[in-house]
C-alpha cells in the first residue's frame, strides 16, 4: 500500500476532485496541502536541495485515506462504463441479485467478468487506461495481524517508554491495526487472546533484554473503565463484535444498499435480517455478521408506523413491549388485534374507516370488556398522529 500512495499523481486527483463536482477553492485548498511537501537528502552530514515531487500522498495524514478512495474513484467509474456498454458482464450470486463487476478492499481489487480472450483483454485496457491516469499500478501483499503488531512491538522495545507513553501507542496504534478486519470478519477468538497477550506483555515488560516478565493484573481487568480501577484498553472480542454489529445494523437502515441486495437474495429472501437465519454452506461475514445479530435484536425495536411491514410474530416490537410490562401472554394476542383492525381499514369493503384527526393532533382510540362470570375487566387505548403512526398504546386485565 505505500508504494500505491507514492505513485498518486497529482494532476490526476485535481482532475478527479473536479469531475467529481467539487468547489475550485476546496480543491485548491487540498491540493495546496498534498502539494507542500519537499524532500532533502542527506549525506556525509550534509543536506542537499529542496527536491519537488509531482506524485505521491502523505502516508499517516488522515486525509490521505480519502484522497486515495477519490483516485479509486476513478477505476470505479471506468469499469462502470465498460459495464454500461457490456463490454464486460459481472457475476450473480442468485437470479434475482444485481450483478457484481469488481470488489475493492484495502490492499486488494477483484474484477469479476467472464473468462473468455475478449473479455480478459477489456480488463486489461481498463487497467492500463487507469495505471496510465494515475500512476497507481502496484499493491503490497498484506499481512497476518499478529506479525503486524510483532514488527510494531519489535520497534518498540528498542526505545524507553514510560506508562503514559506504551499506553498511547497501544490505544492509537496497536489496537487500531485490526479494525479493518474486524469490520468484515469476526477474527478467531484464539487470534484475538494471542494479540491481547502481545500487547499485554508489552505493556508490563520493564527491560528490552529480558523475555520475560510479571503480570501484576491481566488483560481483562485492564480492559475495565479507569474509574472502575482498569486502564479502558479494548477487549478485542467485544470490540470486533461491536464494528461487525455497526456493519449488520446499516443492513438494516439501508435496504437498498448493493451489499444488503446481494445478502438479502441469498440469505434472506422473504424476511429481514434480524430473522434471518444462516443458511446452507453460508460464507464466513455472513458467519461474522449472524454472530451479531442476538445482540441487535437485545436493543432493537420496530416502529409500527402504518403497521406493514412489521412481522409481530417474530420482529421486536414496541407495542409488544409495552403490553409485556403490563399484561403478561396477552400482548400478543393484543397486537394482533390491532393489526387486523388497521389491516381492515385498508380494504374497500364499504365499512366504517378509522379517520385521521387535524394536522398536528392525535386522535385516541379506547375500548372496554366486562366478563361478569370470571368478574375480570379489562380496557385499552391507542394513540395516533395524523399520519396514522402509533403514539402511544396501552392495556390493563384486573380482576373485582
Amino acid at each position: 500500500m505505500n508504494k500505491a500512495y507514492d505513485r498518486v499523481e497529482w494532476n490526476f486527483l485535481e482532475a478527479a476532485f473536479l469531475n467529481m463536482g467539487f468547489d475550485n477553492k476546496v480543491v485548491d485548498l487540498i491540493m495546496s496541502c498534498v502539494s507542500s511537501v519537499r524532500y532533502q537528502i542527506t549525506h556525509s552530514g550534509r543536506s542537499f536541495g529542496n527536491i519537488c515531487p509531482h506524485r505521491g500522498v502523505r502516508q499517516g495524514d488522515p486525509l490521505s485515506s480519502y484522497l486515495f478512495l477519490i483516485c479509486i474513484k476513478g477505476l470505479t467509474s471506468q469499469i462502470q462504463k465498460y459495464e454500461r456498454r457490456r463490454l464486460i458482464a459481472g457475476i450473480r450470486v442468485a437470479r434475482s441479485a444485481p450483478p457484481i463487476t469488481h470488489m475493492f478492499f484495502a490492499d486488494n481489487s477483484y474484477v469479476f467478468c467472464k473468462a473468455n480472450k475478449e473479455t480478459a483483454q477489456t480488463v486489461l485496457s481498463i487497467l492500463h487506461i487507469f495505471e496510465t491516469a494515475s500512476g497507481i499500478n502496484k499493491r503490497a501483499i498484506f499481512g497476518f495481524l499478529k506479525d503486524k503488531l510483532q514488527d510494531c512491538i519489535r520497534g518498540w522495545d528498542k526505545k524507553l517508554f514510560s506508562k503514559g507513553g506504551k499506553e498511547i501507542l497501544l490505544k492509537s496504534v496497536a489496537q487500531t491495526l485490526p479494525s479493518y478486519a474486524m469490520s468484515v470478519f469476526l477474527l478467531p477468538l484464539e487470534l484475538c487472546r494471542e494479540i491481547e497477550r502481545l500487547m499485554c506483555k508489552f505493556w508490563w515488560k520493564t527491560d528490552s533484554k529480558k523475555d520475560k516478565c510479571i503480570h501484576w493484573k491481566s488483560w481483562e481487568n485492564m480492559s475495565v473503565r479507569k474509574s472502575n480501577g482498569g486502564m479502558d484498553f479494548r477487549c478485542l472480542r467485544d470490540f470486533n463484535l461491536a464494528l461487525l454489529g455497526n456493519q449488520s445494523w446499516r443492513l438494516i437502515l439501508h435496504p437498498n444498499t448493493l451489499v444488503n441486495k446481494i445478502f438479502k437474495s441469498r440469505y434472506y429472501p422473504q424476511d429481514s435480517f434480524l430473522s434471518a437465519k444462516l443458511g446452507n454452506n453460508p460464507s464466513y461475514i455472513w458467519r461474522s455478521l449472524m454472530e451479531t445479530q442476538p445482540i441487535l435484536k437485545q436493543g432493537v425495536s420496530c416502529r409500527i408506523g402504518n403497521g406493514r411491514p412489521v412481522n409481530v410474530l417474530e420482529d421486536p416490537c414496541p407495542l409488544v413491549a409495552m403490553f409485556s410490562r403490563q399484561c403478561g401472554d396477552i400482548e400478543k394476542i393484543a397486537t394482533m388485534c390491532w393489526m387486523l383492525w388497521k389491516a381492515r381499514n385498508d380494504l374497500d369493503d364499504g365499512l366504517e374507516r378509522w379517520e385521521p384527526p387535524r394536522i398536528n393532533s392525535v386522535k385516541i382510540n379506547s375500548d372496554a370488556a366486562i366478563f361478569a362470570e370470571s368478574s375480570y375487566y379489562s380496557y385499552a387505548f391507542i394513540i395516533r398522529n395524523h399520519d396514522g403512526e402509533l403514539v402511544e398504546a396501552r392495556s390493563k386485565c384486573s380482576y373485582g
